[in-house]
């Protein structure tokens, strides 16, 4: 299944401070709406949220493309979505938008912190992980192991942090470790066309396209804690061919 957003890119003629001006305007409704809500309500916070992301790609001129290769589709929940690249913010415009709720985001401190978006990711059941810290990290994902037992998916990175020049960055086994002890499909996400967007260590967004893939689910059923790092060379092995033109 393939998608595109209905939203032409925009000129480049409006200074970018008076665009993330109005987004930030927009934000406080919707963000600030969707924390609000979020305890008593989750659907209508994500609802709130994913319309904020749509408007946000609207005014920075940003359209998105999906394509799920699960054409029979993604079956049902517990899911592990492990983004297998990580290279701007940007993607908060695109990605949030598409993936089935309920589901838990693991983020890092620093994405939590960001005034109303992280606060929203946060309050909407976002997990919070300080990769400084070992046993924090241990112990936040035990909280998505728990929604995962519970019947709900999870949303992460296997890179752990945005890459500085587009190239994939060190894999962790976290997402694998995560998947096998539930014994959940992995659903690799692929998101190209993000860093030219919004560069990394910059503030200026770019018009552009971003396109979100969902790949094949893997089947972690009857995979033990030793098959980890086998599990996690399998995903590095599809960025790579993916991400280098192959299997297209």
């Amino acid at each position: 299944m393939s998608v595109t957003t209905a939203i032409p890119l925009r000129p480049a003629v409006v200074p970018s401070a008076v665009r993330w001006l109005s987004v930030g305007l927009l934000a406080i409704p919707l963000l600030g709406g969707a924390s609000l809500v979020a305890l008593v309500h989750r659907r209508t916070g994500w609802r709130l949220l994913t319309a904020w992301t749509r408007w946000s790609a609207a005014i920075f001129g940003i359209e998105t493309d999906f394509r799920d290769e699960n054409a029979g589709g993604l079956g049902p929940p517990p899911l592990v979505f492990v983004q297998l690249n990580q290279a701007s913010l940007s993607e908060s415009f695109a990605l949030p938008a598409w993936l089935p709720v309920p589901f838990h985001v693991l983020m890092n401190v620093e994405y939590a912190l960001i005034p109303l978006l992280g606060w929203a990711h946060f309050l909407l059941g976002g997990v919070v992980v300080v990769r400084q810290w070992k046993w924090q990290t241990r112990k936040a994902l035990r909280r998505c192991l728990r929604h995962l037992r519970n019947g709900r998916s999870v949303v992460l990175s296997i890179e752990g942090r945005r890459s500085e020049n587009g190239a994939l960055g060190p894999y962790k086994k976290g997402p694998a470790v995560l998947a096998i002890a539930a014994q959940a499909r992995i659903v690799p996400i692929l998101v190209e066309g993000a860093g030219p967007c919004l560069p990394y260590g910059e503030w200026r967004v770019r018009p552009g396209r971003i396109t979100i893939t969902l790949l094949q689910a893997v089947e972690t059923s009857g995979l033990a804690p030793g098959d980890r790092g086998s599990l996690v060379e399998r995903l590095r092995t599809l960025a790579e061919s993916r991400l280098n033109g192959g299997g297209r």
